[in-house]
């Protein structure tokens, strides 16, 4: 068992270096438990105690690999790219494309309270707000997270999707260090967020200074938050006409198709907890200090105490 558990590392890194996509890596626990048994197998025969902190070792180890082959993946493809400005929107017949924001305008971007608005199969979801997981989500990205919808709609396959970013995943690198040289002064020392497991290893500003001429200037839904306006955002705040706390990158985002959202929020346990959809002030979604899971419990905490 032994030897074979060391052939199954060895293949697992060997495939995490050369795979075009870190999906491998965000989600270690189904791949490891699919593909590599014999992790499971060795785990299996310990105690209790040995089981446990083999399994945390073992995601440990993963993470920190994933960090790793981070680096060398990007210094490979050059660095992150992003868009300066939210994607060109293109008409489909039946629906939206996914990159155009049903928003307002940057005139009434309010700072908004906090509203409940509801659980499970009852929960609003639109661009603009937060859907929080439930306890009893496992999946590697989404458990303990709070994801901030940004867009809905036409996919390049005309399928209907609903994209967000998971606003408390902090990276251990900065934008500058991943940006290849495209983002530069003040900026580049905002710290990179994992937004989640798709798109093509991209990047994605978003902000509360639509007012300012930064980006295309549609809101997204009632949010308060804008997309885009890279260049612009860097020479405002470089001027002192901006604050770069009003900024965050995001790198991916996280992608479900009608059927995986509605399952996703049809699911609950036997306490009744489910995932559940608030809005939220703007400086949830952009703060910078939030680690891995603040923002959920955060904001799990309110939901608790608006719905007593």
């Amino acid at each position: 068992m032994e030897r074979r558990l060391i052939i199954d590392i060895f293949h697992f890194v060997l495939c995490s270096l050369f795979s075009s996509s870190p999906s491998i890596i965000f989600n270690l626990p189904s791949y490891y438990h699919t593909y590599y048994p014999s992790l499971i197998t060795a785990k299996s025969h310990l105690p209790s105690t040995c089981s446990t902190f083999v399994t945390k070792m073992t995601t440990r180890m993963f993470e920190s690999l994933f960090l790793c082959l981070l680096v060398l993946g990007l210094s490979w493809k050059t660095s992150i790219g992003f868009s300066t400005q939210p994607a060109q929107t293109r008409r489909r017949p039946g629906g939206t494309h996914i990159y155009q924001s049903n928003g307002g305008s940057a005139d009434n971007a309010p700072t908004r309270p906090m509203r409940f608005l509801g659980k499970g199969d009852r929960a609003i979801v639109r661009e603009g707000v937060v859907l929080v997981a439930p306890v009893h989500e496992y999946n590697h990205f989404l458990m303990r997270s709070a994801v901030f919808i940004h867009a809905m709609g036409l996919n390049e396959y005309d399928e209907h999707v609903t994209r967000g970013v998971i606003i408390d995943h902090p990276t251990a690198f900065t934008m500058g260090e991943m940006g290849g040289g495209n983002v530069y002064g003040t900026l580049a020392h905002s710290i990179l967020y994992q937004g989640g497991d798709c798109g093509n290893d991209s990047a994605m500003l978003l902000h509360a200074c639509g007012d300012s001429g930064i980006g295309n200037g549609d809101m997204i839904g009632t949010s308060g938050i804008y997309e885009g306006g890279v260049y612009d955002a860097m020479d405002l705040i470089d001027d002192g006409k901006a604050d770069s706390e009003n900024f965050k990158f995001f790198f991916n985002y996280v992608e479900f198709s009608d059927a995986e959202l509605e399952g996703m929020l049809s699911a609950s346990d036997s306490d009744g907890d489910a995932w559940a959809s608030v809005e939220v002030p703007e400086s949830i979604v952009l703060d910078k200090d939030f680690g891995r899971g603040d923002a959920w419990s955060y904001l799990r905490n309110q939901i608790k105490q608006m719905t007593k």
